[in-house]
């Protein structure tokens, strides 16, 4: 019997935990009350006869904001790896005898 090792590769799938850092934009909107100031004309009638004056008032609008900040978080995947190693196996032929005798020689 004749024996040798052969090598075969055998291999496997693990996976591993990969994580990069991804920016997030979170926006929220507030509301600013922004007041100006306009003149109205009033006019009123004062012994049959018309007085105007410009009256001041105060103008007030709630005007929306946005505001907006980046949040930084982690993204995980879970990437596949492939892990070989060979592996020994033996390989084993039967291979014949040979077997010799000795036969006396005749000389004639």
């Amino acid at each position: 019997q004749e024996c040798r090792t052969d090598y075969s590769q055998e291999c496997s799938t693990t996976y591993e935990q990969e994580c990069t850092s991804v920016t997030d934009r979170q926006c929220s909107i507030t509301y600013e009350k922004q007041c100006h100031t306009t003149t109205e004309r009033e006019c009123t009638f004062v012994n049959g006869r018309e007085k105007c004056w410009d009256e001041p008032r105060e103008v007030c609008n709630q005007v929306p904001r946005e505001n907006c900040r980046d949040v930084p978080r982690q993204q995980c995947n879970q990437v596949p790896r492939q892990q070989c190693q060979q592996v020994p196996n033996q390989v084993c032929n039967q291979v014949p005898k040979q077997s010799c005798q000795q036969v006396p020689r005749q000389n004639c």
